[in-house]
């Protein structure tokens, strides 16, 4: 079995966890978007946010799988 090589986060992993996190959220709850129930994400926001959670010493604890073709 192929071992998965993970890691802490870092701001500039946003845009990518950022952009998965879009895709499902818009999969998850399409008819209730597309019966205008829901508003998408501000995905500015949501990576500005992310940045945050992803700096050297917040107190939020992410790990990505790390491919080595990333940032």
């Amino acid at each position: 079995m192929d071992t998965i090589a993970t890691r802490r986060a870092r701001p500039d992993d946003a845009d990518v966890v950022e952009d998965y996190h879009s895709r499902c959220f818009g999969r998850t709850y399409a008819a209730q978007l597309a019966a205008g129930e829901l508003s998408p994400p501000d995905r500015d926001g949501v990576r500005d946010q992310f940045r945050g959670w992803f700096a050297p010493g917040a107190d939020v604890v992410t790990h990505v799988v790390d491919l080595g073709n990333g940032p």
